[in-house]
């Protein structure tokens, strides 16, 4: 058995491993383009890139889920547009969901999902087709109870995405951390 992320093909995309001659691309939509408050030095991006790339056999050999960023790219021309992956999301899900604010939640480890679309392509449905195909492997493959997906109160565009992936979103009222202030949740059928 293989845990390692094959290509994973939609009708307009292709979801990929990162290759080595990928790095600016993914750079500029991360860093320059991927609206974060404080986006990585080139050497740090780099660094994260290499190790992402070399991590695709590491946690394949260790019988591990395919942690880490994908490239999205169009399939007609093999544009990257984006990046999609899956992300050790290590919260208080759980308690949370039950009421519990985050300073009094245990916290337990939960598989998550990570989207971003450069600009010029936002808006046409391209991050919620990544992350379904990304959702529906995840379900067929690693018999997940949930995925899950998290923002902050402001990013109305991935708010909107959750809802089409079918999750139910939830409110961190504490407000901390920012990024964590949405929390959207997809339980297996």
């Amino acid at each position: 058995m293989s845990l390692r992320l094959p290509p994973l093909k939609t009708d307009r995309l292709t979801v990929r491993d990162f290759a080595p001659g990928d790095f600016d691309v993914v750079h500029r939509i991360l860093d320059l383009e991927g609206n974060f408050d404080a986006p990585a030095s080139r050497e740090d991006r780099r660094n994260w890139f290499d190790w992402s790339i070399m991590n695709y056999n590491a946690f394949a050999s260790l019988y591990q889920p395919p942690w880490g960023e994908r490239a999205i790219t169009l399939k007609e021309t093999g544009e990257i547009i984006g990046v999609v992956g899956y992300s050790t999301m290590f919260h208080p899900l759980t308690e949370m969901l039950e009421g519990k604010s985050p300073a009094q939640a245990k916290w337990h480890p939960e598989m998550g999902l990570f989207w971003v679309i450069t600009p010029a392509h936002q808006g046409k449905g391209y991050a919620s087709e990544a992350a379904r195909v990304l959702i529906d492997y995840a379900f067929d493959n690693f018999n997940l109870k949930r995925i899950v997906a998290n923002t902050d109160f402001d990013n109305l565009a991935s708010q909107g995405v959750m809802k089409k992936l079918g999750m139910t979103l939830s409110r961190n009222e504490d407000g901390e951390p920012k990024w964590f202030e949405v929390l959207g949740v997809l339980e297996q059928d």
